[in-house]
């Protein structure tokens, strides 16, 4: 249950981030790799995502490097 809904905040936040900047590097990467993650790293995901939903797509905290974005290079390793 918990996975599809990180399979769709990650979907809808792709579709309407223009720019990688735009996107939410924590939402993205946990749903990515959500059934290989531990618990705690699940729930960081999951509520990253519900801060970004309830937030209307912006990143409520900065993510591991400082800030509320995707990197090129996240986005070339996909």
């Amino acid at each position: 249950m918990l996975h599809r809904y990180m399979d769709k905040i990650a979907a809808k936040m792709v579709r309407a981030a223009k720019h990688p900047y735009q996107g939410n590097e924590v939402v993205y990467l946990c749903a990515k790799h959500f059934l290989q993650l531990d618990p705690l790293r699940r729930a960081h995901g999951v509520l990253a995502a519900k801060a970004y939903e309830e937030n209307g797509g912006v990143p409520s905290w900065p993510c591991r490097n400082g800030k509320n974005r995707l990197s090129r290079s996240t986005l070339r390793q996909s």
